[in-house]
C-alpha cells in the first residue's frame, strides 16, 4: 500500500505527547506565554484544508467518494430521467458488481449510511425489477434490463477483496471518504491528543504510543490484519465510545462502530465484510465456562483468521476476505478471559477523569464538526512511521496482567501461587505439591494433565532416600514472572 503512506518524521514511534488544552481556542486566548506566531501557528493546524484526494489504483472498485448510489438510480427512475438503457447501464456500473460462478450481487446502497451490501441473485431481481423506467408496448423496462440486456460480463468479476491491482478482481476499498494531502502532521487535533493520552492511556507513554502506532498501521495499510484487538474498560462515561466513534469515522466508510457482540458473532455477520476496523460495545463474556470459552475461541479467530465465512439473509454462505480488526470497549473490569499465553490483546483501563470535565467531551464534539478536524486526524495517521512497529510485541500494562490473573484457569493459579517454589533449584517437593492442591482439584486428572504440561518431575536424593520434585518449564518462566 505503498501509495497510501506517507514519509514520516524519523523520531514519530518515540513521540511525546504535545501539550494539552483543555480547548485550543481558550488555550490561544488565555497563555500569557503564547506569542503571535505560536497562536498563527496552532490556528494553521486547526483550519488544515486539503485538496488531494487519495485514490486506489485498482480500476475496479466503487468510488466511495462518488455521491452517487443505488438509491440514486432508484430516484432517477421514480422521476423518469432515464432515456436509454445505455444510460442506466451506465448508472448501474457505479453502484454494481456480480462476484464469481454464484452470482452474489453487489450493491453500493445509502441507507441513511454508505454501505456495500451482498444479495443472492433472486433477492437481486426482485429488487432491481421494482424500479421501472419507463413503459414499452404495455411491459415494464426496469433496472433489470438494464443490467440483463447487453449481458453480465460488464459487472463479473471472479472475487472480491478489500484491495486488489488485479482488474477481475473486485475491490471495496477505493480511498476513505476524508480527503488529505501529502502533508506530513505530526501532532493530533488538540482535545482528541488529550483524550487519547490521559484519558484512554492513562497518561501512560507506552500505552499512547501503541494505541497510535495501532491506528496508523491499519489505517496505512488497509487489508492486512494486526492481529491484536484492543480492548479499553473503565466506568461508563470515560470517553472510550467517543474515541471508537472518531477512529471510526476517520476510517469510513471501511468502519463500523456501535456494534453488538451479536452483530460479528451472531448468524448473519456480513457487516464485517469489507471493514478495516469494528468497534464492539458492551463486551462482556459473563456466562457459564463453556459458553464463554467458545465465544473467546470466536473471537480469536475473527482477529488473526485471513479468511472468514459469512451469511446474510437470502445469500448463500461464501467464504470471503477477513480485513477487520478490533477494537473492543466494556464497563466490566473483566470483559473477556485471557490464557497465559495470550498474543492477541492488548488492555488498557480507561482513566475516569474526565467523569469530572465533561467540557473535553464537549470540546471534542465541537471540534469534529470543523472541516479541517478529520483531513488533519487522518494525515496524522498516514504521516506516522511504522517501520519499526510491530503491533504483535504487545506491551503487559497492569490492566491486562490483572485481567489475566482475574481469570486465568485453576492450575495456572496454583503455580503463580507456588512460583517461587517451581523455579527454585530444588522444585517443589511432589508430596507438599500433592498437599498443596485444592481440595476441589484432587484426584482431577485434567487439573494434573495441564499442570504436567507447564511442568516437569524429577528425581532427587540418594539411592536410599529418593523423592521427586516438579519444577516449571522454562518456557513458562517468563509468562508468569511477568505477572507478579
Amino acid at each position: 500500500m505503498d501509495e497510501l503512506q506517507y514519509q514520516g518524521l524519523d523520531e514519530l514511534n518515540n513521540l511525546q505527547p504535545p501539550p494539552m488544552f483543555e480547548d485550543a481556542a481558550e488555550y490561544l486566548d488565555e497563555s500569557e506565554d503564547s506569542d503571535d506566531e505560536m497562536k498563527d501557528e496552532l490556528i494553521q493546524r486547526q483550519q488544515l484544508v486539503y485538496e488531494k484526494p487519495i485514490t486506489s489504483k485498482a480500476s475496479n472498485f466503487f468510488n466511495m467518494r462518488d455521491p452517487f448510489t443505488f438509491n440514486s438510480a432508484e430516484e432517477k427512475a421514480d422521476n423518469r430521467r432515464y432515456k436509454t438503457l445505455m444510460d442506466a447501464r451506465v448508472d448501474m456500473f457505479r453502484v454494481l458488481r456480480i462476484i464469481g460462478k454464484n452470482d452474489i450481487f453487489i450493491l453500493k446502497e445509502n441507507d441513511g449510511k454508505l454501505n456495500i451490501t451482498f444479495y443472492a441473485e433472486s433477492k437481486a431481481k426482485a429488487k432491481l425489477s421494482n424500479i421501472t423506467l419507463w413503459y414499452e408496448k404495455g411491459s415494464k423496462v426496469t433496472l433489470w434490463d438494464a443490467v440483463e440486456r447487453f449481458g453480465r460480463s460488464t459487472f463479473k468479476v471472479s472475487r472480491s477483496t478489500l484491495y486488489s491491482m488485479d482488474e477481475d478482481v473486485f475491490s471495496l476499498f477505493s480511498g476513505y471518504s476524508v480527503q488529505t494531502g501529502p502533508s506530513v502532521i505530526e501532532l493530533l487535533p488538540f482535545v482528541f491528543d488529550k483524550l487519547v493520552f490521559e484519558g484512554i492511556s492513562d497518561s501512560n507513554h507506552t500505552i499512547y504510543n501503541y494505541i497510535l502506532n495501532w491506528i496508523a498501521y491499519l489505517t496505512q495499510r488497509p487489508g492486512q490484519k494486526t492481529e491484536v484487538c484492543l480492548i479499553l474498560t473503565g466506568v461508563e462515561g470515560t470517553g472510550k465510545s467517543l474515541f471508537g466513534d472518531t477512529v471510526c469515522r476517520m476510517l469510513s466508510p471501511f468502519a463500523e462502530e456501535n456494534l453488538d457482540m451479536s452483530d460479528i458473532m451472531g448468524k448473519f455477520n456480513s457487516i464485517i465484510v469489507g471493514k478495516i476496523l469494528l468497534v464492539v460495545n458492551e463486551v462482556d463474556t459473563v456466562g457459564s465456562v463453556k459458553a464463554a470459552e467458545k465465544l473467546m475461541n470466536k473471537i480469536k479467530r475473527l482477529i488473526t483468521d485471513a479468511t472468514i465465512t459469512i451469511e446474510e439473509k437470502y445469500v448463500s454462505k461464501m467464504t470471503t476476505e477477513n480485513s477487520a480488526n478490533l477494537i473492543m470497549i466494556s464497563n466490566s473490569p473483566a470483559p473477556v478471559i485471557l490464557s497465559l499465553t495470550d498474543r492477541r490483546y492488548f488492555v488498557t483501563r480507561v482513566n475516569a477523569k474526565f467523569l469530572r470535565k465533561k467540557h473535553v467531551f464537549t470540546s471534542l464534539a465541537k471540534a469534529r464538526e470543523h472541516k479541517s478536524f478529520y483531513p488533519h486526524l487522518l494525515t496524522f495517521f498516514l504521516s506516522r512511521d511504522i517501520n519499526t512497529f510491530n503491533p504483535r510485541i504487545i506491551p503487559m500494562t497492569k490492566a491486562k496482567k490483572e485481567l489475566t490473573v482475574a481469570t486465568m484457569a485453576d492450575v495456572d493459579l496454583f503455580i503463580q501461587r507456588h512460583f517461587k517454589n517451581l523455579i527454585s533449584p530444588r522444585g517443589f517437593d511432589m508430596k507438599d505439591l500433592h498437599a498443596s492442591i485444592p481440595k476441589k482439584h484432587r484426584g482431577d486428572e485434567m487439573f494434573m494433565l495441564h499442570l504436567r504440561s507447564r511442568c516437569f518431575s524429577r528425581r532427587l536424593g540418594t539411592d536410599h532416600s529418593r523423592f521427586r520434585t516438579f519444577l516449571l518449564r522454562p518456557e513458562y518462566i517468563d509468562r508468569f514472572k511477568q505477572l507478579l
